[in-house]
């Protein structure tokens, strides 16, 4: 009789166990996809914020023609600027270059960097530009060293 108890109690006990084990797989499933949403929701997000900041800089200078004669004549050459005028465009380009280096660093911290940072961020096209260049050679002290090497890799391009 207590045998059959016995047996009774391991049949029961791994009856338990495969329903422990069925209720772990749903809950890592559910888990997973829940992971994943929250990735999606992060990198929506991020995508989102750095749109909205490139979207602030299109529209100042587009309904600000002195700010985009600064960045026009700025990018082309630096000493083309006044001091005040020089203060302005420093300042926009600080602005670009921090947005995009927080994008950068929020979508690796959250795991959804893009491919090719540095022209999904145009910094290609600005680079090219010799006073952005030359603002970069003086001002990239200011930024993460991860960032300064993404960019001086781009600047050791051929043009």
């Amino acid at each position: 009789m207590l045998d059959t108890l016995g047996n009774l109690g391991d049949f029961v006990g791994g009856i338990a166990v495969l329903i422990t084990l069925i209720y772990l797989a749903i809950q890592i499933r559910q888990n997973t996809a829940q992971v994943k949403i929250a990735s999606d929701i992060a990198r929506t997000d991020t995508y989102a914020r750095s749109v909205d900041s490139f979207s602030q800089f299109r529209s100042l200078l587009i309904s600000d023609p002195e700010m985009a004669d600064i960045y026009l004549r700025g990018s082309r050459e630096l000493g083309s600027l006044s001091p005040a005028e020089s203060i302005r465009f420093y300042l926009i380009l600080q602005q670009i270059f921090h947005t995009i280096q927080a994008t950068i660093e929020n979508t690796t911290a959250t795991g959804t960097q893009v491919e090719n940072p540095i022209h999904f961020y145009n910094l290609d096209v600005l680079l090219e530009q010799p006073g952005i260049r030359d603002w970069w050679v003086l001002e990239n002290t200011r930024y993460e060293p991860d960032f300064v090497a993404l960019l001086s890799n781009q600047l050791e391009q051929p043009e």
